[in-house]
């Protein structure tokens, strides 16, 4: 990383994020030992642009490290004033430092900068566009608060349109999975388009867009609340208009907090280690008029979660004969049982009044999801035991992601599936069949 320059947050790869990470979890436990390592070293400090928290970071940091500092935060005060070009100032001010950091109101002035300078240049905010340094400060502080930087749902409130903050964050966290995006913003002020199409919809992350907080505080796990900036309005009457729109007061947070109560946000179940059953019906099967393909998919998913397969049993369409295989199999000690075939509304599909006759307790035919609209869910009670008994469609057959994977991890979990959490799956419960799936890094089944 020696002598890089660092204009966006992407200018480092998560290996070099991590051991800058690393570096400034060591000066926070032990400022002392940094006390001197840059004794001897000038930083240029270039603000065209009102700052003070950004520009007193830079020049305390600096001063903390034993170095010392120069520059101006007044561009007036400068040949700038004159008509010196950017170009010429960074080439002249890279004589007199070993570092500059510069804020500047125009989009792209901090890639110009280090195209003339012979020294690493660090962006302090260039416009709308990127603010780097402040990216790195907000992931250190959510992997210090969460523990990673994975699998964090994130609300964005404010000015998305101009805050170079938040552009930023979104670029940083994209490399990270798991990572969603609610972005809360007037409609005047929402996220640019370049965000959504080459950011969020390339790397296929979750986000939604939306104008109220209280919606979807409850959803967060993270809020990143940023100001309206007056400096970015060209119209002082639509800032009046929209600067207090966004207010976070303690009843917003009490909010949040009673969510939680006493009991944790998630728990995590284990798979458990199940036998399953698989019971294939229809008549062309069982004449052997047509190869079975159903079950080897099947049996492929099942297996997925180190689950032991008792066997397959091929019946025909008569009721009795496919009560009994599911019956035969839960007396085997089959934890759930599988039927595949004859799960539609025509006349000759079976299944669903044979799995009624075991005795079972229905609990949905039928689930609002695509493909797998005729899911079948019952449970069988044995003793204090409720054994899972499940009519697959079709679909599961040849459609890469259906509800069978949806309902599964929680089956495979001992996490009881009622006929509510069915219907939940309604929001986002369309597969869209994207050309490279990224199952289940997508909304497919996630109430969105």
């Amino acid at each position: 990383m020696k002598n890089k320059h660092l204009i966006s947050p992407m200018d480092f790869s998560k290996e070099e994020l991590n051991e800058i990470f690393e570096l400034a979890e060591k000066f926070i436990s032990n400022p002392k030992e940094f006390s001197h390592i840059c004794d001897g070293k000038i930083l240029a400090t270039l603000f065209y642009e009102p700052s003070t928290r950004t520009r007193f970071s830079f020049e305390a940091a600096m001063m903390r490290l034993g170095g010392k500092i120069l520059g101006f935060s007044e561009p007036n005060s400068t040949s700038s004033a004159k008509g010196e070009t950017l170009a010429d100032t960074i080439r002249m001010v890279s004589i007199y430092s070993d570092i500059i950091a510069m804020r500047h109101p125009k989009e792209g002035a901090a890639k110009v900068a280090s195209m003339y300078s012979s020294v690493p240049v660090i962006n302090a905010g260039d416009g709308g566009h990127q603010h780097p340094t402040q990216t790195l400060t907000d992931l250190l502080t959510i992997k210090s608060q969460k523990g990673k930087l994975e699998g964090h749902t994130i609300g964005i409130c404010g000015d998305l349109k101009n805050g170079r903050t938040v552009q930023s964050l979104i670029m940083a966290m994209s490399r990270y999975k798991d990572v969603k995006f609610i972005l809360i913003s007037p409609k005047e002020l929402v996220i640019p388009e370049y965000i959504k199409e080459e950011v969020l919809k390339r790397n296929n992350i979750y986000f939604k867009e939306v104008e109220n907080i209280e919606e979807v505080i409850e959803e967060l796990d993270i809020l990143y609340m940023t100001r309206i900036q007056k400096e970015r309005f060209f119209n002082e009457e639509e800032y009046l208009r929209l600067r207090d729109c966004y207010v976070l007061d303690n009843e917003k947070m009490k909010r949040a907090k009673e969510l939680c109560k006493n009991e944790p946000i998630l728990s995590i179940k284990p798979y458990v280690h199940k036998k399953v059953g698989i019971v294939t019906t229809g008549n062309e099967v069982y004449y052997e008029r047509i190869k079975d393909t159903f079950g080897p998919v099947v049996m492929d998913k099942v297996k997925e979660f180190g689950a032991e397969i008792l066997g397959q049993t091929i019946v025909n369409d008569n009721p009795d004969n496919i009560t009994k295989a599911i019956l035969d199999f839960i007396e085997k000690g089959a934890d759930m049982v599988l039927c595949t075939g004859g799960m539609s509304v025509d006349p000759d599909d079976k299944t669903p009044k044979a799995i009624k006759d075991t005795g079972a307790e229905i609990i949905s035919y039928g689930a609002p999801v695509l493909p797998g609209a005729m899911l079948l869910l019952s449970y069988y009670k044995k003793n204090d035991k409720l054994i899972p008994i499940i009519g697959l469609p079709g679909c599961v057959m040849y459609s890469k992601r259906t509800v069978f994977d949806l309902v599964l991890p929680r089956l495979m979990a001992d996490d009881m599936v009622t006929s509510d959490d069915l219907a939940g799956l309604g929001l986002g419960g369309l597969c869209l069949s994207c050309d490279i799936c990224t199952f289940p890094n997508c909304g497919f089944g996630k109430g969105v």
